[in-house]
């Protein structure tokens, strides 16, 4: 008879044959290495960072959203806001030898139109006040975000 599908032997499958249960959450962490590395580097802030990312959010600075641990291409921003497309980071002992490959960094996110900051750890901590007018000052130089949606005669 056509379009009968007739059933095959049983095939007897192994115990072992199925991969062990895993937790849900960790495949999803697995799914982008790069959202696994923010994930991780958000739960691993240093002091300066937190105290940073406490000025920052929740659109405390001018109304404007800022992110952690940002993917901008390849790279990541410690802090990124978008409407501004500016890039902070905050430059501790992660970054010791590591000048030319942020060198590299920064020069591929300012071609990319990213304005770049960079602050030490130390000057977080110590002189937040000045760190916060330095990014008032590039925001107010900071080119008009790109239109979105349609746009009128």
């Amino acid at each position: 008879m056509v379009g009968t599908i007739s059933p095959g032997p049983v095939v007897s499958i192994p115990r072992n044959f199925f991969p062990p249960r895993v937790d849900i959450d960790h495949v999803d962490k697995l799914d982008s290495r790069s959202t696994f590395w923010a994930r991780s580097h958000r739960r691993t802030e240093t002091p300066a960072e937190a105290a940073l990312w406490a000025l920052l959010r929740n659109r405390q600075l001018l109304g404007l959203k800022f992110r952690r641990q940002h993917s901008i291409g390849r790279y990541f921003a410690d802090f990124y806001c978008p409407a501004a497309r500016l890039a902070i980071e905050a430059d501790g002992s992660s970054h010791d030898g590591r000048a030319l490959r942020d060198r590299r960094r920064d020069a591929w996110l300012r071609r990319q139109g990213v304005t770049l900051l960079r602050f030490t750890n130390a000057m977080i901590l110590h002189q937040p006040e000045l760190v916060l007018q330095h990014i008032r000052d590039a925001i107010a130089r900071s080119p008009p975000p790109l239109p979105t949606g349609p746009q009128g005669p």
